[in-house]
């Protein structure tokens, strides 16, 4: 017996049909951002002693931890032109130092020829977040480019370098009395030194504005008031190593420090 289906519910079926091929066919790209885990700075670190530079990475946890000694875990390699970062975690300590602070670390990378290099920075120990990214090296500044990053929060991506014979520091100002001994040093200090002459930028240890003024970078920033120096040797340091122990010795010495390309004071 042959059975003849009633032409509505053929054309339900069609519809339904035809729906589900809508369904599967319709494809809408999801966009899937992560909060930035950290923030990361071009930086160039200086040595204590002689004053030799290394560039790396300054990064800083966006989270801030029970104390100061959280440690972040990092794994960095390099293959011809291109560098490979992995953050892989943070690490809690034994026994906790310190007020609460974020995780803090500087990552060095090397020393690198001028020319473009292919910078990854991945999270976490599986690495499957990645931000890669053109680092471009010439005489005058590091520069890197990333679009769309993942994870983190890149400040400062361009770093100038600083010349030689640079000098930088700050002098801690706790209280009105400081003021008058702080303005001998910066008068004794800008004696047996010269200007500076440092076009506006982000120079890592510090950031100079265009109308002159600058800012320490958290790195080695201190709470507080404090003065800002920042000029350049006339030859050797030792005019300047003698007006800062003059002002770090004696009954009310200053808090002082002083980085030069040679090394610190």
């Amino acid at each position: 017996m042959k059975t003849t289906l009633p032409a509505s519910f053929l054309l339900c079926a069609l519809f339904l049909l035809n729906a589900c091929r809508t369904t599967l066919n319709d494809t809408t790209d999801v966009v899937v951002s992560i909060e930035p885990e950290f923030t990361i700075d071009l930086y160039e670190q200086r040595d204590p002693l002689d004053g030799h530079a290394q560039f790396g990475l300054w990064v800083e946890s966006a989270a801030v931890f029970d104390c100061a000694n959280y440690a972040i875990e990092s794994i960095t390699s390099m293959q011809g032109n291109n560098i490979t970062v992995q953050i892989v975690d943070v690490r809690k300590p034994a026994i906790c130092d310190g007020v609460t602070a974020t995780a803090r670390k500087f990552i060095p990378i090397g020393q690198l020829a001028d020319g473009n290099y292919r910078l990854t920075i991945s999270l976490g120990s599986d690495g499957l977040i990645k931000n890669t990214g053109t680092l471009t090296v010439d005489q005058s500044q590091y520069a890197f480019s990333v679009s769309d990053p993942q994870g983190i929060d890149f400040q400062n991506t361009t770093l100038r370098r600083l010349p030689d014979g640079a000098l930088w520091g700050y002098i801690s100002r706790p209280n009105e009395v400081d003021v008058t001994l702080a303005n001998a040093f910066l008068t004794d200090l800008k004696n047996a030194t010269a200007e500076a002459n440092l076009l506006p930028g982000y120079y890592g240890y510090f950031t100079l504005g265009g109308a002159g003024t600058s800012t320490l970078h958290k790195s080695v920033d201190i709470p507080g008031i404090k003065e800002i120096f920042i000029r350049r040797l006339n030859n050797q340091p030792d005019a300047v190593q003698h007006v800062l122990q003059n002002y770090r010795t004696g009954s009310k010495p200053l808090q002082i420090r002083c980085w030069t390309t040679l090394g610190e004071l």
